[in-house]
């Protein structure tokens, strides 16, 4: 089951290159996700590596009640989830990278939870982002995380050229 879980994820972590240095090198939340970007004359190659030691999900299920643990903080975010609702979390990190991390429900059971983190460079384009445990198994991104990125500073701004395109 975990070797199916990490080959889901890594088919659905979800990268987008922007201008940024040659060798960037940049990592998820709880360093579980690590992402490399070397730029050569024949174009540009991004390599992903997961450390299965460290992943872990950003919630608890405790009593009945979920909790959202990241970063120190412990919050109760049971009645902010739902199938169509996500939690979204913000923090920028020691090196100026803005992360979200969206938690939302795949059914109506706490259970069946996923989770998504979206990374932004320091100017604010978006870098890279993964979702994990977020349904069927196809690619197709769940109504909590379609509501919950409309939230992020970035997703509004691409929303806003393509419509005005």
């Amino acid at each position: 089951t975990a070797l199916i879980a990490v080959a889901a994820v890594m088919a659905l972590i979800l990268m987008s290159v922007g201008a940024y240095a040659i060798g960037c090198r940049f990592f998820g939340w709880n360093r579980a996700f690590e992402f490399t970007e070397n730029r050569t004359e024949g174009g540009i190659s991004i390599e992903s590596r997961m450390d299965t030691d460290s992943l872990t999900a950003p919630v608890e299920l405790r009593d009945g009640r979920m909790i959202f643990i990241v970063n120190g903080e412990e919050l109760d975010i049971t009645d902010r989830v739902s199938e169509t609702e996500g939690f979204v979390y913000e923090y920028t990190d020691a090196s100026g990278m803005t992360h979200w991390i969206i938690v939302g429900l795949n059914s109506s059971s706490l259970n069946d939870y996923g989770y998504a983190e979206c990374m932004a460079q320091k100017d604010g384009d978006y870098l890279s982002g993964y979702r994990v445990r977020t349904g069927s198994g196809d690619d197709a991104a769940p109504a909590w995380y379609t509501n919950a990125i409309q939230q992020i500073p970035w997703y509004q701004g691409v929303a806003k050229a393509n419509n005005a395109g």
